[in-house]
């Protein structure tokens, strides 16, 4: 585990455009003598929507020094599927986490975009309930009520939704909430 204050310390960068990327290669170098080969997790895969990021397969792979080698691991994967692999491991779902703004001083606080768009596809492979970090259900209210930072990310989860062989009125509401973000969304983004 590491803690770090340069997210404080970068407080007027675009923490997501410009600020992640290096700074999560610079805890890989400060650590350059304990590890050889440091794996920076993608975001979004390679073939979805892109948007410019702070952490990059084009850009990540050039942090390296002579002892440290940095790879952009799992661009090839949506980040809804791999919520599916992440379910596969006790010890994952155990400590995963998510949330970046920690709501009432939560570890994933369950009402964030973040949160909930970790939370859909977990429920989605019968995985919410055993992953403790998170609550075990997923409040349409919260749903509804979210900021649609990238519409892309929800798009692709309602597509899961609709093309799986769920039990319809189970998911009637979540996909129904959903809709509603977006149009709220869209709405406010038009204004």
């Amino acid at each position: 585990v590491v803690r770090t204050n340069a997210k404080a310390l970068l407080s007027g960068v675009d923490w997501n455009r410009h600020g992640f990327g290096p700074v999560l290669a610079s805890v890989g170098l400060a650590l350059g003598g304990l590890l050889h080969t440091v794996f920076i997790p993608s975001g979004p895969a390679v073939l979805e929507p892109f948007k410019p990021i702070a952490s990059h397969p084009g850009v990540d792979p050039l942090w390296p020094t002579e002892g440290v080698e940095f790879v952009h691991d799992g661009a090839d994967t949506p980040r809804a599927d791999k919520v599916g692999l992440i379910a596969t491991s006790e010890l994952a779902l155990q400590h995963l986490r998510v949330c970046w703004e920690n709501r009432d001083g939560a570890y994933n606080c369950g009402r964030c975009e973040k949160c909930l768009r970790t939370m859909v596809p977990l429920k989605l492979v019968g995985a919410l309930g055993k992953a403790r970090q998170f609550p075990d259900r997923i409040a349409l209210e919260d749903l509804e009520g979210m900021a649609v930072g990238r519409p892309d990310r929800w798009e692709y989860l309602l597509g899961r939704i609709r093309s799986s062989r769920l039990a319809a009125a189970e998911w009637a509401g979540i996909v129904a909430a959903i809709e509603r973000a977006f149009a709220r969304s869209s709405w406010s983004r038009s204004r």
